[in-house]
C-alpha cells in the first residue's frame, strides 16, 4: 500500500513538468516540490519501519 501512494504522489509531481496550461513550476519551485516529496517520501517509510 505504501508503495502504491508513493507511486501516485511521484507520479503526480513528475506530472506538473508537462502542463501547458502555465501552472508549470519553474526550476526553484519544482526542485522545493521534490525536496518536499523525498523527505516525505523518507519519513513515511522511516514511520511504517518502526512499527
Amino acid at each position: 500500500m505504501v508503495a502504491t501512494v508513493l507511486w501516485r504522489m511521484w507520479d503526480g509531481v513528475l506530472g506538473l513538468m508537462f502542463r501547458g496550461d502555465g501552472s508549470r513550476p519553474g526550476e526553484e519551485e519544482m526542485a522545493r516540490i521534490l525536496g518536499t516529496m523525498e523527505s516525505l517520501a523518507e519519513l513515511g517509510l522511516r514511520a511504517r519501519a518502526e512499527k
